[in-house]
């Protein structure tokens, strides 16, 4: 069981963890408020040993319930630990300072590595070699001596961080070493004789031994992260005009059919009439969501999960919402740009261009939404087509890359694989509007069954508008290059009649 302050810092997560830990700190507290009623009942009894028990059991229950936990205490235990060691390093010499300073880092390490249940044995073993030190502080002219003992408890350290406990089996290095130091190695030497060094085994070891049954035995790297396939950036919601509401519908009156006006009049003239009329529209919220189901093992063995899964959902999430935001189809779903989106109607410059391009195409349907009063500043391109702008060339074979950019300066081109290739988005951004009633949310729970079968269902959600006004239909332009290349292009002369004869 945790500390109290530990389970109230865990409670306020939303987790798993945080659910569990806000359990653990209520059972405390109710528990904590029973020592204390029972111990004011005991009290309120006209008896002598009634009035004992209720002041013991009203005393010992912070203790007794409020308890640190064991890692808590032993994290106090090191900490004074560590401040005697800050009061002893002046007695020592530089030597034996730089050798109970990498005593202590091995022991602020061993603290961090061991688990709860070593705890306990460790800590004692620890503690006693550390007395044994304090004792065995030498003066100035005992600190030859003081290494040697600081050394013997730096090996002791490490064997202990080791799990070794003095009767560990000697290492290969170590046994190599005392048979080039034996007598029998000497002897051999000078003889000219052969020596052999045996390391107990009963068969020899390849690597196959290890990459059968324990591959992770030989020397291995692991890489960071966790690899999968690239995916597509989301684009759409990034370019749009955004903003937040507290309301699930929201209302707007369009102003249309317009119809007369201001004119100049003579001396006595019949003012001219203006009328118009009033329409409402509306956007309803619309909900995106996915979840999942996960095992309280999964999130429990690895430490990455709760921010995998939370990485992977809300990716999933927003890589839908980019793609409705273009196209939806209405009803549970946004209504799409696309499916509002006019087509090249035809302008000034149609049957005007020689061999026209897809640059050509976009400067044509900007004009036309600036004829409406639009400022178009995004198109959205396949990536096949960006990359056709850029391969663009003369007849003689000169890239004209910087002159296509001149012609598109005042838009920004955004790749998307959303746009079929071939055809091309062309929008002013600031007449779309998306606005966040529920910002994206993970949360956790169980359903149905799950306490019993260990599971946690975990839900990403959100919920948004995406809407246009009606009178700004013209904002938006979706067509196919060679469509508006088409109208654009001069015609081609027609050739003479048949049998046509000069005078």
């Amino acid at each position: 069981m945790k500390g109290l302050r530990t389970l109230y810092k865990d409670s306020k997560k939303n987790s798993l963890y945080g659910m569990k830990a806000k359990r653990q700190f209520h059972i405390l507290l109710m528990a904590f408020a029973l020592f204390i009623g029972m111990g004011a009942l005991c009290y309120a009894a006209d008896t002598v040993i009634g009035k004992t028990t209720g002041i013991v059991m009203m005393a010992t229950a912070p203790a007794a319930v409020l308890k640190k936990s064991n890692k808590e205490i032993i994290a106090d235990k090191k900490a004074k630990l560590q401040k005697n060691f800050a009061n002893v390093m002046k007695s020592l010499d530089e030597n034996g300072q730089a050798m109970l300073e990498a005593i202590i880092a091995e022991i602020d390490e061993l603290y961090t590595l061991v688990n709860d249940e070593g705890l306990p044995d460790i800590i004692e073993a620890l503690q006693t070699k550390l007395t044994e030190l304090e004792g065995k502080l030498p003066k100035d002219e005992e600190a030859a001596a003081a290494e040697e003992e600081l050394k013997k408890l730096k090996q002791a350290v490490a064997d202990l961080k080791l799990g070794k406990f003095g009767n560990a089996q000697k290492s290969f290095k170590e046994q190599f070493k005392d048979f080039l130091g034996s007598a029998e190695f000497k002897d051999a030497v000078k003889s000219k004789k052969e020596q052999v060094f045996t390391i107990k085994a009963v068969a020899t070891i390849t690597t196959a031994n290890a990459s059968a049954s324990a591959p992770h035995a030989l020397s291995f790297e692991i890489v960071p992260g966790i690899q999968e396939k690239p995916f597509e950036d989301n684009v759409v919601l990034a370019a749009l005009s955004k903003g937040g509401t507290s309301s699930a519908t929201i209302i707007w009156i369009n102003r249309k059919d317009k119809d007369g006006g201001a004119a100049f009049i003579s001396e006595g003239g019949l003012k001219p009439l203006k009328d118009w009329t009033y329409e409402e529209e509306n956007s309803k919220a619309k909900k995106v969501a996915v979840s999942t189901k996960v095992s309280t093992e999964m999130l429990n063995d690895f430490e990455f999960m709760e921010s995998e899964i939370r990485m992977l959902l809300e990716r999933d999430l927003l890589k839908v919402v980019d793609e409705k935001l273009l196209s939806g189809a209405g009803g549970v779903e946004p209504d799409g740009i696309l499916s509002g989106a006019a087509a090249y109607v035809g302008t000034g410059l149609d049957e005007t261009i020689t061999r026209p391009t897809n640059a050509d195409a976009i400067r044509a349907g900007m004009l036309q939404m600036r004829l409406l009063n639009y400022k178009p500043d995004v198109v959205f391109m396949n990536p096949t087509d960006t990359a056709a702008l850029d391969l663009l060339k003369t007849a003689d074979g000169h890239y004209i890359k910087v002159e296509i950019d001149a012609i598109m300066q005042h838009i920004k081109v955004i790749e998307t694989t959303e746009v079929t290739a071939g055809s091309f988005l062309l929008m002013d951004t600031q007449k779309w509007t998306v606005k966040i009633l529920e910002d994206l949310e993970v949360k956790f729970g169980w359903e149905n069954d799950d306490f019993r079968k260990n599971l946690v269902t975990v839900i990403a959600e959100m919920r948004l508008h995406s809407y246009q006004y009606s009178v700004d239909a013209g904002a938006v332009l979706y067509d196919e290059f060679a469509t508006v290349k088409t109208a654009l292009a001069v015609p081609e002369p027609e050739p003479p009649a048949s049998g046509s004869s000069s005078s």
